[in-house]
């Protein structure tokens, strides 16, 4: 329920004119409030004006930090717990609200420093948990976390002022985002241990943000360590930071040539595998710089006067960057004169995409293609300068990935040139085509291929290219399909394949492939059609949709058919009602539409089990008006229905005699049981629960599970079930199972230390 203090809240939050003079901060869509969830990447949930429940936790996360501090000035039973107050330091860094935050509730920021210090989870915070430590580092307090946002000194140095308590991790989170001013307020106190603790772990973080307020007040402070095991130019190269680079050059700061690894190494008779870990910094800045980036390279080369090796090149190629790879070749003509390192470089190329690498190769250093030539993208390359292929295995290989990503502009080529015609006409066509859940293609595009392929006289493997066009909803291709196939094919197609389409096309709501199917059922052989129908296994039926039921018994009635002959292509065995592939509002249609019109197509058990998971009263009812209904034994953990079941249609009594073992284990051994099982048990079936009613209190003095559940006692022990007598023995024998465990503890410790007193002295 609402409090007044809600209701005139929520009449300002509906009225569009003040809302927008007041709540200018709350983001808007229409006219709905938008509500994100904690990472603000997508969309939690849409509310109108007046179904939003704004609680703490909603405006944090939204980082309404000003409707949270008016609401909590202006209602004082508004409901703010420790952990909110903790997110709400560690996103805001405008000092005004978090000052009239803090003077509205200074003692709970003050238990958040003082319990959480100690590592203990208070339960007494309001409503939630005070801070869960295992989400956090322990070291961390309330001024640390604080030390992670930027622009916020003021905050940081009013908790200072206040002697909250901080730890190493201040100075870390200072450094990481270059609040230089906490930086000087944090580094007198571990400055001992800057240099070999603290510094390696916040350097990365300061050279890829691009800190430099931060490293020149640590080299004023000769803070930095001459001899480190990483040069901190290694870094600002790795992130691609020319900026840095150059400013940690002009000052020769972070030990540039302190790495053993990093020297000079030019090219020899040595294999390649052995140059793996031989580079200069230029062939680092080439590893991780990005397209067409050759500032850095020449400002290491000419201005610090840092030689390259081959790893440039071969980093090059793999990077894409075509401008270096031209100014080596013409610098150092020697690295492509090698065929092993050349082909390196060509894999290189070819293995990440890099076509524009690969054109130049072959267009200026006449490269012949070799079997890594493999995807649609380099075959387009072969077909536009028209080079050979010479390896007959690599055909396959070719087809394997080219087929998958097929578009009809490289097809063309493929076919049209002279070079690889031979290997086209030799390969079966979408016999490789991919099977994922979105097609590659358009209808209209993959029509455009067949039609092309096959008026050039190139074989197509038609069962996969038919699958593919039923299972996408490609209604066109289909079509085209069966008309080709009718006119070119003497033989029908194969049973298998055609019942496998059916199977797919039973199961989408989409009737349009369904029909077409249904038409050409002559595409198949009558004699082979009967042969299949003798082995065909009718234990595993259709999943049908309702949709598709519908539109068979409407259009296609004369297809039902018992006898095996062409025109009866669907019998009463091959097809069934699941309920897996249905909404709500059509499970429950499908149910009335066959039992009105008694077609035995429904799976009853899985219907049942449907219903009775979905705790659907009512259609277990109407099953069992038409069919017998069991009770599954496997449904033991979720009973409560079928016991509904039981009791409406008065049949418990008899079924607790025939399955007796199994509602005794229910209500005694069973840890998923539900109060209202005992409640419609006692008031609606008295007799069984008279027998039930010793084992009942058996398990309630003796189980694990019941022990601790006194709302079962007082049930009982209102209803004069359970008799202040019962109620004392439930007493005692808990307590005396209870004393039992202690005094089994208190003898095996004992045991334990007068074997070790007996124990002989080994040293003497």
């Amino acid at each position: 329920m609402y409090s007044r203090g809600d209701e005139v809240f929520f009449r300002v939050f509906r009225n569009k004119i003040l809302f927008n003079k007041i709540f200018d901060y709350v983001q808007r869509r229409k006219n709905s409030v938008i509500i994100w969830d904690k990472y603000r990447y997508k969309t939690l949930k849409n509310y109108k004006w007046g179904d939003l429940n704004l609680d703490a936790p909603t405006m944090i996360r939204n980082q309404w930090f000003g409707l949270l501090v008016d609401r909590l000035e202006k209602d004082p039973t508004f409901d703010i717990s420790y952990i909110d107050l903790w997110d709400f330091l560690t996103i805001n860094n405008n000092y005004h609200l978090f000052r009239r935050l803090y003077d509205r509730i200074p003692t709970m920021f003050k238990n958040i420093d003082r319990i959480y210090s100690k590592h203990i989870i208070s339960k007494k915070s309001r409503k939630r948990h005070i801070i869960n430590t295992r989400e956090n580092k322990k070291s961390d307090t309330l001024l640390d976390s604080c030390c992670a946002v930027k622009n916020n000194f003021e905050i940081i140095e009013f908790l200072y002022s206040k002697k909250f308590k901080f730890s190493s991790n201040a100075l870390k989170n200072s450094l990481k985002y270059g609040n230089v001013k906490a930086i000087k307020l944090f580094y007198p106190f571990f400055s001992r241990e800057f240099k070999t603790d603290i510094f390696p772990e916040v350097i990365d973080s300061i050279v890829y943000h691009g800190h430099f307020e931060t490293l020149q007040y640590l080299e004023e402070l000769n803070a930095i360590p001459t001899i480190i095991k990483r040069p901190i130019i290694c870094n600002a190269i790795q992130y691609d930071n020319f900026e840095m680079v150059k400013y940690l050059a002009e000052r020769s700061m972070g030990g540039m040539y302190v790495d053993p690894r990093y020297y000079p190494y030019e090219l020899r008779n040595v294999p390649v595998s052995k140059m793996k870990y031989k580079f200069t910094l230029v062939d680092l800045a080439a590893r991780y710089s990005t397209m067409n980036e050759t500032r850095l390279h020449f400002y290491l080369m000419e201005t610090l006067k840092i030689p390259y090796t081959f790893q440039s090149l071969y980093n090059h190629c793999k990077r894409g960057n075509l401008e270096m790879v031209k100014w080596i070749y013409k610098d150092r003509p020697q690295y492509f004169e090698d065929k092993d390192k050349l082909k390196l470089l060509l894999k290189n190329a070819v293995g990440y995409g890099h076509i524009h690498i690969c054109e130049y190769f072959v267009s200026t250093l006449k490269v012949k293609p070799t079997s890594e030539w493999n995807t649609a993208t380099h075959l387009s390359l072969l077909c536009k300068y028209n080079l050979p292929i010479s390896d007959t295995n690599m055909s396959i290989q070719i087809i394997q990935s080219v087929v998958g990503q097929l578009k009809l502009p490289t097809l063309k080529s493929l076919v049209e040139t002279p070079s690889t015609r031979p290997y086209m006409e030799r390969i079966e066509f979408f016999r490789f085509l991919e099977n994922s859940e979105n097609s590659r293609y358009t209808d209209q595009e993959l029509v455009d291929i067949f039609n092309f392929l096959t008026s050039h006289g190139i074989s197509v493997y038609y069962p996969h290219i038919f699958k593919h066009s039923v299972s996408h909803s490609l209604p066109s291709t289909l079509k085209t399909l069966i008309s080709k196939y009718k006119s070119h094919q003497k033989f029908g197609l194969d049973c298998k394949i055609f019942l496998a389409m059916l199977k797919l096309s039973f199961q989408y709501r989409d009737t349009t492939i369904l029909g077409i199917l249904l038409d050409n059922t002559d595409i198949f052989s009558n004699t082979e059609y009967k042969d299949f129908y003798r082995s065909y296994d009718f234990t595993k039926p259709f999943e049908c949709s309702f949709e598709s039921i519908l539109y068979l018994f409407d259009k296609y009635s004369d297809h039902l058919s018992i006898t095996p002959d062409r025109q009866g292509i669907i019998f009463n065995k091959t097809i069934k009602l699941y309920p897996a592939i249905y909404t709500d509002k059509s499970l429950y249609a499908a149910l009335e539409f066959c039992i009105q019109n008694q077609y035995e197509f429904l799976d009853i058990k899985c219907f049942t089990n449907y219903f009775m998971a979905c705790d659907d009263l009512n259609s277990l009812q109407r099953i069992s008006e038409e069919y017998s209904v069991t009770t599954p034994g496997i449904y033991v953990h979720n009973a409560t229905i079928i016991l509904k079941f039981l009791v409406r249609n008065n049949i418990f009594g008899e079924e607790f005699h025939n399955n007796r073992d199994f509602w005794e284990n229910y209500f005694t051994n069973n840890s998923n049981f539900k109060f209202c099982d005992f409640k419609l048990l006692l008031y609606n079936c008295y007799p069984t629960f008279l027998l039930l009613k010793d084992s009942i209190f058996n398990a309630l003095w003796k189980g694990k599970t019941l022990y601790n559940n006194n709302s079962f006692i007082k049930f009982f022990t209102k209803t004069g079930e359970m008799t202040p007598q019962d109620l004392e023995i439930y007493k005692r024998e808990a307590l005396h199972s209870n004393r039992k465990f202690e005094n089994d503890f208190e003898y095996n410790e004992y045991s334990r230390h007068k074997k070790l007193k007996k124990k002989p002295n080994k040293n003497k």
